[in-house]
């Protein structure tokens, strides 16, 4: 019997081992880019605030396709849609 993997959705990364992992990528694809990059010194465990809609959507592209993340998360993490990222505030 086949166990079924929970998928959860993110709310706000933590700049841990995978929030800096996904960092380093979102920061390498947009250089430079300053509505996109992130440039903030984020502290052990600290959340990954001040998201926009570029940066959700690539974050929520590396959560689906990268190997190495998917390593990590085994696939289950997404990112909320705005309309349900506002039912939880």
């Amino acid at each position: 019997m086949q166990q079924k993997r929970i998928k959860r959705k993110v709310i706000n990364l933590i700049y841990d081992d995978l929030g800096k992992l996904i960092l380093a990528k979102l920061n390498k694809e947009f250089k430079g880019i300053k509505s996109v990059e992130d440039t903030t010194h984020y502290k052990l465990n600290q959340p990954i605030m001040f998201s926009n809609t570029p940066r959700a959507l690539y974050i929520a592209h590396l959560l689906r396709t990268d190997e190495e993340i998917l390593a990590m998360t085994q696939g289950t993490l997404g990112v909320l849609s705005p309309q349900e990222a506002s039912k939880k505030i």
